[in-house]
């Protein structure tokens, strides 16, 4: 795995394994956690962690925001560092991303989106384009009727827009 980018993310409360690299890697590390995944028991917190610290993933590596994490109780908090000049599209994954960090089954709706961005006097002409443009560039995927998730690729992008790039 020299130049390979693999990126792990374990949710134990949910039973949650996410795996993104090249399918090779992705199929090795699946086996390898499948007992894991089944709830049979498997590799404990710290051995997941060294094998990480081991395949020497970048340190810019995404974050990936749990309930968990330092994530702002107020979404304003959440947006204030990106800037202003954000499409439409751009705020939505932002919002999603927040409304999935908050939320008991980690996914969002575009109701939820929409309503928060709403709050912050932000108005999407329309919100389900947003998603499905978003869905289209792989930074969500649909998870069950009207509810999707951020995708590896989309936290991806949405710290890429904090920082002030553009993938487009």
């Amino acid at each position: 795995m020299s130049n390979e980018r693999v990126q792990i993310r374990l949710n134990f409360s949910t039973r949650e394994l996410e795996i993104d690299g090249p399918p090779a890697v992705v199929r090795e590390l699946l086996d390898k956690y499948q007992r894991l995944i089944e709830g049979q028991g498997g590799p404990d917190s710290q051995t997941i962690e060294d094998e990480c610290h081991r395949d020497e993933l970048s340190d810019s590596q995404v974050s990936i925001p749990t309930k968990d994490d330092s994530i702002p109780d107020s979404f304003g908090e959440f947006l204030h560092p990106f800037p202003d000049s954000l499409s439409g599209p751009d705020k939505a994954i932002i919002a999603a991303l927040y409304v999935q960090s908050k939320s008991e089954d980690n996914s969002f709706s575009t109701r939820e989106v929409n309503a928060l961005l709403k709050e912050q006097g932000i108005r999407l002409a329309n919100a389900s384009s947003a998603i499905k443009r978003a869905a289209a560039a792989k930074n969500a995927f649909p998870i069950a009727r009207g509810r999707f998730r951020v995708s590896t690729e989309g936290r991806r992008a949405v710290q890429n827009l904090k920082r002030g790039k553009s993938d487009g």
